[in-house]
């Protein structure tokens, strides 16, 4: 029988996503700045269950389609199984560029002004999109795809799994 994670696999790699499967493992040590500037250990970035950890370059036209996605009234029972790394960003910079989405502002989001996340996770590139069982990476997706109800369905297909 086909797990919740190799369907969300299948279905985005016949949605041409850049899939790329990844071996389960806890998230790497690094730090990344809260809204109020406190410094927070990747080992400290957790929700119950399943999340989706989405890390974004605040300069990059990729990264702002991925946030217009995020930024649907049909998605704020995702706010609390989303987070949001806004990398090469100050935590001023973060809330400015988060600042311009109204629904996406209600998202626990940090600042990765030195991009420490992005090199410890070992992301190919941004925007990047990481399915989370507790602190553990189960699966990542790194671009954007054509049609936007495709990664609407993946995460809510990723947040309801059983």
């Amino acid at each position: 029988m086909p797990t919740s994670r190799n369907l969300i696999l299948a279905f985005a790699l016949l949605a041409a996503l850049p899939v790329q499967a990844r071996k389960a493992e806890p998230l790497p040590d690094f730090t990344v700045f809260a809204p109020d500037g406190k410094a927070t250990k990747s080992a400290d970035l957790k929700m119950p269950a399943n999340w989706v950890l989405v890390y974004i370059d605040s300069r990059s036209g990729r990264s702002t389609a991925v946030l217009d996605d995020l930024n649907d009234d049909k998605l704020k029972s995702l706010n609390n199984k989303l987070m949001i790394i806004v990398g090469g960003a100050t935590v001023a910079q973060a809330k400015t560029a988060l600042g311009r989405f109204a629904n996406v502002k209600t998202v626990s989001w940090y600042a990765d002004p030195k991009l420490d996340g992005l090199r410890a996770m070992k992301i190919p590139g941004v925007p990047a999109s990481l399915g989370m069982s507790d602190n553990t990476v189960q699966w990542q997706f790194v671009g954007t795809h054509p049609k936007p109800g495709h990664l609407k369905s993946m995460l809510k297909t990723w947040r309801d799994k059983k």
